[in-house]
């Protein structure tokens, strides 16, 4: 694959920085973390606004420069590449399948591709996400792990929320004895603080959403995950191409 940011780098070598238009979504910054770390391999320091929610990533991601997206003027709807004053690189990679399959901005037809072609677009292979890592607050994780769980020693865990703001739910039936877990939005700890949790665990059970790409950086070889499409009627088409073999879809 040709690999665009190198090409630019060649033409333009007084670039120093990058900026990544992919502001929203938990899961697609997850996603693309080793996105982030391969331009930051090849000299490029990595800028990368978000949602002004979400900027508590910057704990986790320690070597991007994250912005609080009402605090970063640039135009989100920039569609191409772009050299800004000289030595920053704009990439669009909220565009990524559309520009990369020549369609028009917005158009969802190759929404099955919608991740994987953020790799693509940059001449990388799409396997790569499943490099993807960040940093864990343990002591922060043992202390929500005490406030949620507590003493209980046995307990599945259960995410039902999908979207960015724990604003949309989808109901999870599972099965057991054991205590069930749910995540939830607790002020004060991120939903990467919450590893410690699902890692103890007997079985992880979740939506389609965020949480799908943050388990496999904590996967555990003989465990259950199993996973739900968004809503009545959905189905796993928006991330089937690129899905682990361990998780058991519902």
């Amino acid at each position: 694959m040709e690999r665009i940011i190198e090409n630019y780098k060649r033409d333009n070598p007084k670039i120093t920085k990058a900026i990544i238009n992919q502001f929203c979504g938990l899961g697609d910054i997850l996603f693309i973390e080793p996105i982030y770390k391969y331009l930051e391999s090849i000299g490029l320091k990595v800028i990368a606004p978000v949602q002004d929610q979400n900027i508590w990533i910057q704990d986790h991601i320690p070597y991007v420069e994250f912005k609080k997206m009402n605090e970063f003027d640039m135009d989100y709807e920039k569609f191409n590449f772009e050299v800004i004053n000289e030595d920053t690189l704009y990439i669009p990679l909220r565009f990524s399948d559309q520009i990369f399959r020549g369609l028009p901005p917005h158009d969802c037809s190759a929404s099955r591709y919608w991740m994987t072609d953020k790799y693509r677009l940059l001449g990388l292979e799409p396997k790569n996400w499943e490099k993807l890592s960040f940093t864990r607050n343990k002591k922060k994780e043992e202390e929500l792990k005490k406030i949620i769980v507590g003493d209980t020693k046995d307990y599945i865990f259960v995410n039902s929320f999908y979207q960015n703001v724990l604003n949309s739910e989808m109901e999870i039936q599972v099965d057991t004895d054991l205590p069930v877990i749910k995540m939830e939005k607790i002020e004060g700890f991120s939903m990467i603080d919450w590893c410690k949790i699902m890692e103890d665990a007997k079985e992880v059970h979740t939506v389609s959403t965020s949480t799908l790409y943050l388990i496999h950086s904590i996967y555990q070889e003989g465990k259950q995950y199993h996973l739900y499409p968004r809503g009545i009627g959905a189905d796993h088409y928006t991330v089937e191409e690129f899905l682990p073999d361990y998780w058991i879809k519902h």
